[in-house]
């Protein structure tokens, strides 16, 4: 009688939950030590954006004046392709929130421009290798790495939208505002992304009980 093999455990990667002290303190790092790490990091913090996504910022992509929902959020001044069916997905406004962004993104556009002309490199990708090519996966994957390396922990773009949405919910801003923001089809995705446990919710009702 032949011994049936089990089936091989997938990797399945312990969740990182970020406070907003960790994020802020890395950006105040990190804006010190490089700034293009930073308005990634910003990005990518405060907009929910995927790894892919993030990518495909260029800089004729922002404008600190082409805002959204109050003024509060920049928007992206064309769609950008995301995750999505169909050969090119699916094309959506991006929104950033606009004053925790703008001083990372500001800091950076000042190095890369030095960057550029160092190199004599003309394109319009946000972020960019040291010679001035547009920055790859490769590229990313090892900023990854090394802001990993510094926090100690398990790092990864994704941490990034579970940050963003949780900070919202934290902050009361509805499901549904959330879901338009990040640019999601459904509220399941917000519950999804949403780390708050029921004790860490301002629960306004248990006044009621007072």
């Amino acid at each position: 009688m032949k011994t049936i093999e089990s089936t091989p455990k997938e990797f399945r990667r312990e969740k990182t939950i970020l406070s907003e002290k960790q994020v802020t303190d890395l950006l105040e790092w990190l804006s010190t030590n490089d700034t293009q790490k930073a308005c990634w990091v910003a990005l990518a913090a405060y907009s929910g954006s995927r790894f892919s996504e993030l990518l495909r910022f260029t800089t004729d992509l922002l404008d600190e004046n082409h805002t959204a929902f109050g003024d509060l959020f920049l928007e992206t001044t064309r769609q950008i392709r995301t995750k999505g069916r169909g050969k090119d997905g699916k094309l959506l406004y991006k929104y950033v929130l606009k004053d925790k962004f703008l001083p990372f993104y500001k800091q950076w556009l000042k190095d890369r421009e030095g960057i550029m002309k160092k190199n004599g490199k003309t394109h319009l990708a946000l972020f960019i290798q040291k010679n001035g090519d547009p920055a790859t996966d490769g590229t990313i994957r090892s900023w990854i790495t090394s802001i990993g390396n510094h926090l100690g922990i398990d790092f990864y773009c994704h941490a990034l939208r579970h940050f963003l949405v949780t900070e919202f919910s934290r902050k009361n801003i509805p499901s549904l505002l959330i879901k338009d923001i990040v640019g999601w089809s459904g509220l399941e995705m917000v519950n999804l992304y949403n780390d708050l446990s029921s004790r860490d919710k301002v629960w306004t009702e248990l006044e009621n009980l007072k």
